[in-house]
Order: C-alpha cells, then sequence, then structure tokens
C-alpha cells in the first residue's frame, strides 16, 4: 500500500514538474516574445523622434516587416500590404494587367520560371530561365520578388525596359516590353491532330479555377470527334493552384494518391488523393513538358508518370516543388507569404530543384530543345507562325506505334 501511495505521489511529483517546466518554457517565450517588441518599438520611436529628416512612420514599419521576412532563406517570402494581398489572388481568377511572367529568383538574380502564352513577354522572345539584370535602368540584383512584381508593375500601355540574360548565353540585351491585359484561359488549343490514328491534342497553360471544368469540356468534345488517344502539351505552363493540379490529375486516375505536402507543422503534411470519376480519361497519352512547366505541371506530370499513366517527353522540368501559403493578418487586409512545404510525387520524389540542380520531373523520352528552338516554340504559340516542332512530331509518332 506505501509503495502504491508512494509511485502515485512520485507519478503526481513528475507530472507536477512536467506541467511547471512547460509553463515556465511558454512564459519564458512570452518574455522574450514581448521583450523583443519592446525593442523594435523602442528603435522604431527613436527614429521617428531623433533621425535627422521626418521619416514616414507607415514606411518606416514596411521596412521592418520587410526585413523580418528577407532575413528567410526563401525567394517567395513576402510582406503583403492591402494592395498586394488584393493583387495576390488575380492570378487565379482569370485576367490582370502585366507582362506576363511567372519569376524566381536564382544566383540572386530575378529569373524567369516561364513566360505566360501570348502574353507581351513572350511575344517579346522572353524564355524560361531567362535572368532579369536590369528594369528600367535599375539593377534587379539582389532585389526581392516582391520588389520585382512593384517595378514591372503598371498601367496597360507602357513600356518597361529590361536587360535580359538568356539562358547559355554570354552576353545580355534590353527588351523594351509593353505591359497589357492578360487573360489566363487554362485551355489554348484543342483539335484532333491526326485524324487517321484518331490522337487528340490539347494544350494546357495555366492552372485556375477553371482548368478542370475547360479540361473536362474539351476531353468531351475531342472524344466526340472520335479521339481514341491524347497528347497533353504542359510546355511552358508555369503552374497555378495546387487543387486545380490535383483535379486534372483525377481527369485520368480514380484511385491512388496524387501529391504529398510535407512541411514543419503537421497542418502542411498532407496527402491528396483521387476520387472516383466516371468521365475519367483511361486511354493512352503522352504529356510534352519543358523547362518552362513548373509546379502544378510538374505535379500532373510526376503524378501520372509514377502510375504509369502517361508517357512523359520533351525536356527535364523547371522544378519548383515549393509550397507557398498566404497567411492573412487579423485585420484580413493584409497578409504574409511564405514557404510552408514541399511537392511529393506519390512515389515519394521531391520535385523541387536543389543546389545541386537535382530535382524537377525527368521526362521517360529526353529530347530537349534548344534556346534557339525554344524561343520559335513559344513565338509560334502565341503568333500561330510555322514550326518545326520535333517534341510534338516525336509524341505522334510514340502514339502511332502505342
Amino acid at each position: 500500500m506505501t509503495q502504491k501511495i508512494f509511485f502515485s505521489m512520485s507519478v503526481f511529483v513528475i507530472v507536477i514538474t512536467l506541467t511547471l517546466e512547460i509553463t515556465s518554457n511558454l512564459r519564458a517565450s512570452s518574455v522574450d516574445a514581448y521583450q523583443q517588441a519592446e525593442i523594435i518599438a523602442e528603435i522604431r520611436n527613436k527614429i521617428l523622434n531623433f533621425y535627422v529628416e521626418d521619416v514616414d512612420s507607415e514606411k518606416l514599419m514596411r521596412g521592418a516587416l520587410d526585413g523580418m521576412v528577407s532575413v528567410l532563406d526563401d525567394p517567395y517570402a513576402a510582406y503583403l500590404d492591402e494592395e498586394d494581398y488584393k493583387k495576390i489572388f488575380e492570378g487565379t481568377e482569370g485576367e490582370f494587367i502585366g507582362i506576363g511572367i511567372e519569376i524566381s529568383i536564382k544566383d540572386n538574380f530575378i529569373t524567369v520560371v516561364s513566360p505566360i502564352e501570348g502574353s507581351p513577354a513572350s511575344k517579346a522572345g522572353i524564355l524560361a530561365e531567362d535572368k532579369i539584370l536590369e528594369i528600367d535602368g535599375k539593377s534587379a540584383e539582389g532585389i526581392t520578388i516582391d520588389q520585382a512584381v512593384d517595378w514591372l508593375r503598371g498601367k496597360a500601355g507602357t513600356a518597361v525596359k529590361l536587360r535580359i540574360l538568356h539562358s547559355g548565353s554570354n552576353s545580355s540585351q534590353v527588351i523594351d516590353v509593353v505591359r497589357g491585359r492578360i487573360e489566363l484561359k487554362s485551355v489554348k488549343n484543342a483539335h484532333i491532330i491526326d485524324t487517321n490514328h484518331h490522337i487528340g491534342y490539347i494544350r494546357l497553360t495555366r492552372f485556375n479555377k477553371h482548368t478542370y471544368n475547360d479540361l473536362k469540356k474539351n476531353i468531351k468534345a475531342l472524344r466526340n470527334q472520335g479521339m481514341e488517344n491524347l497528347i497533353l502539351d504542359l510546355r511552358f505552363n508555369p503552374g497555378g493552384l495546387l487543387t486545380a493540379s490535383v483535379d486534372v490529375v483525377n481527369a485520368f486516375i480514380t484511385e491512388g494518391n496524387i501529391v504529398h505536402t510535407k512541411g514543419r507543422i503537421k497542418e502542411n503534411q498532407q496527402t491528396y488523393g483521387a476520387v472516383p470519376d466516371k468521365t475519367c480519361w483511361k486511354k493512352p497519352m503522352i504529356i510534352i513538358v519543358n523547362k518552362g512547366s513548373a509546379s502544378a505541371s510538374e505535379i500532373v506530370a510526376g503524378a501520372l508518370q509514377d502510375y504509369h499513366r502517361a508517357v512523359i517527353l520533351g525536356n527535364i522540368t523547371y522544378g519548383k516543388g515549393s509550397v507557398q501559403s498566404i497567411l492573412p493578418l487579423r485585420d484580413e487586409k493584409r497578409g504574409l507569404k511564405i514557404t510552408t512545404a514541399k511537392y511529393y510525387t506519390p512515389s515519394g520524389r521531391s520535385i523541387q530543384k536543389n543546389s545541386d540542380g537535382e530535382g524537377g520531373i525527368m521526362p521517360d523520352v529526353l529530347l530537349p530543345l534548344s534556346t534557339e528552338e525554344q524561343r520559335e516554340l513559344i513565338k509560334s504559340f502565341s503568333q500561330k507562325s510555322s514550326f518545326n516542332d520535333k517534341q510534338l512530331t516525336k509524341a505522334i509518332e510514340l502514339m502511332k506505334k502505342s
């Protein structure tokens, strides 16, 4: 009995000790946060009261917030003011005004992930992996994505002067790009490309809230025209909504996992799976990709490759496999954009390209295009000009043999 009482008391003491320790740690953390906030407030007040010139307090606060975000090893991190917070959702709605490029940061420079098809940037000859060295004469070295967006933003019809270094080139060139209204249609081209072998072709240019319905509508139309084989073109598709990519994969498989996200906290460790779909396309398909295929495009290509559901053909993809989350602040008018997780294919492959250049989706049939061929390809997409598209020709050839 005495032993039982002693054991119970021991457990009770351990529980109390752990509780006190946890409470103490929480209090210490809270005290640290308050002390840090007090230091920030004190420095703000000293600048406002003693600096030689008047300082805008809002600008000072913005500088503090931008500085806090800048210490993260995250090229996509940004504090979003009211205007930024509103604009961040434009790309998922259907249209916006700009030059039409998806950007990242590589080697301390703004780097093009992919130009949007038909945009002013694509018409000017800007390509995936081009580095932007200057914007309107100002050096773009070391600036954030948020700053670059501010510098590139402007009214329709106005021009921005960019100094561009094309991938693989040793000399840069200045390109004038006129801002315009950019319509983000998901499907730009859908037709029967070979009537004898009943091969359909669909070019998917974006993943937004309309993508799944647009894709299904076009697949149905091509099936009614006798399509038995499908070529899905994801070249120069920079991605978009995660949910849209999951829906697109679900148009071709009816079971199994589609993509995993893994982050530091439990909420960012998720698995997205397929659901039964009676209208699922189950016949042969080939997906064409290039280094302008990023993010959601890589989720689609990676998942369908893992399930041997599609043959992937073209260049290795861009390798943007990180998840950015928009975290609203208390007023729900401002927010914080940070990377919270990474994408993994159903088999566990990381999509994110690392510093050694490993990552992205490696095609089953590797058939790269040169920089000049890529420039001619996107011109043919935007301006309907003729181009000997050897990747598409190879896809048709393989489809005929299937």
